[in-house]
């Protein structure tokens, strides 16, 4: 066996990019907030340093345990599934914007070990470029709970809920300074299965009627993505020893409206979800 000589520094030499470090921090100053219940019996910034107070939700349909399990963490928290706190720490440029909203969500660990407070690091650098980045708290469902992934995915969307009312009310500090058409989503470990699960489960597109609602001063708007898409889900299934077994299947996206092949044009730009075998 003959060897050929490492020539990587004279490939990588011409590889170089001539670009700014997206690495360093960017010109704009940037601040800091945070929002949440208020009542936080374990963590002060959730209690004794919020600006804007959320209200809980109930994610008792999504998130469960066995009593022996859902009882030590109601007591180690001080509230249950079903007054589940939307908090969230805040970086955001000085700027009036409208600015991109990037929402992180952290992965699974020790439920005392809290994880949101780690993505400073990140706040710091996007804020600086022209970002709104948000690092979600779900350390509450963190430990040992099994399938309430939906449940995590869920509370993103109601933390862009909360954004969608801040960016519309005059009396909040983000009025008319969130890109709302420009949202991010992003998640390390289970965090990042939660964030699939948003675009896969959740997320509706811009045919649908749920984007458009009503603000508190009584406008009638419409949010979300400022592009539209279409999801199309193939499965295909093989008969062994009498039983259905699935081998295969395909999730795409297509262009905004395009029919199956058994579907109607009405049914390419709806909403819903189609069963085409039905």
């Amino acid at each position: 066996m003959k060897l050929t000589k490492d020539d990587s520094p004279v490939v990588l030499a011409h590889q170089s990019i001539s670009a700014p470090n997206p690495g360093q921090n960017g010109t704009l100053t940037v601040r800091t907030l945070v929002y949440g219940s208020g009542t936080d019996k374990r963590r002060s910034a959730f209690r004794d340093s919020v600006v804007l107070k959320t209200q809980t939700v109930d994610g008792s349909a999504l998130v469960s345990a066995t009593p022996e399990i859902a009882k030590p963490r109601a007591k180690y928290w001080g509230f249950d599934f079903k007054k589940l706190p939307i908090n969230g720490r805040v970086w955001y440029p000085n700027g009036d914007g409208p600015f991109p909203l990037v929402l992180v969500v952290h992965g699974n660990h020790n439920m005392k070990d809290f994880s949101d407070p780690g993505y400073g690091y990140l706040g710091q650098l996007l804020a600086s470029r022209g970002f709104i980045l948000v690092s979600v708290d779900e350390n509450f469902i963190n430990g040992n709970l099994r399938g309430e992934n939906d449940g995590r995915g869920w509370l993103l969307l109601e933390h862009l809920r909360r954004w969608r009312t801040w960016n519309d009310s005059s009396g909040s500090p983000f009025y008319h300074k969130v890109d709302m058409g420009n949202i991010a989503l992003m998640g390390h470990s289970r965090g990042g299965e939660a964030v699939a699960l948003v675009a896969l489960e959740f997320f509706d597109h811009k045919a649908g009627k749920t984007r458009t609602y009503q603000v508190p001063d009584g406008r009638t708007v419409t949010g979300g993505p400022n592009r539209p898409w279409t999801w199309e889900i193939a499965e295909m299934f093989k008969i062994e020893k009498g039983k259905i077994r699935r081998i295969e299947a395909i999730l795409t996206e297509v262009p905004y409206g395009m029919p199956s092949g058994w579907s109607s044009w009405e049914d390419g730009m709806s909403d819903r979800a189609r069963d085409v075998t039905k």
